[in-house]
């Protein structure tokens, strides 16, 4: 079981619990992971390549800073199949993003990979992509 699994996931409970609590945690946390987000580019440092990755990046603003947005996308079952086999707790997870409609996601994103095959597949997709 991940660190702090277990409060991680009585939290998220109480915060999907109703739309109120649920907004008050995404007004809390978006600039916390902005903020983290910043001071780990600056320890970095400039003109360095970075790939970050990180859930909800438009409402925590990290596309504002980004030269490129990647979003994978994939079928519902696929997502749930992966996270249980990481050993986490998919329905929650999924709940969690499922307020942010898909189809503003990937009209943002820079690129789109939809990932419903292998790893071997999904591995040529990104190869393929001409990042900047």
């Amino acid at each position: 079981m991940r660190k702090n699994a277990f409060q991680s996931k009585a939290a998220l409970q109480i915060f999907l619990s109703s739309p109120e609590k649920k907004k008050a945690w995404e007004h809390f946390i978006h600039p916390l992971v902005g903020k983290k987000i910043q001071a780990a580019l600056k320890q970095i440092g400039p003109n360095k390549k970075v790939c970050l990755e990180c859930q909800l990046p438009f409402e925590a603003k990290i596309d504002l800073q980004a030269d490129a947005i990647l979003w994978i996308s994939a079928p519902l079952q696929n997502q749930k199949e992966r996270l249980l086999s990481e050993g986490r707790d998919g329905e929650h997870l999924l709940k969690l993003n499922a307020s942010y409609p898909e189809r503003l996601a990937r009209a943002k994103a820079t690129f789109h990979i939809e990932n419903s095959g292998s790893l071997e597949e999904f591995l040529k997709q990104l190869e393929a992509l001409p990042l900047p």
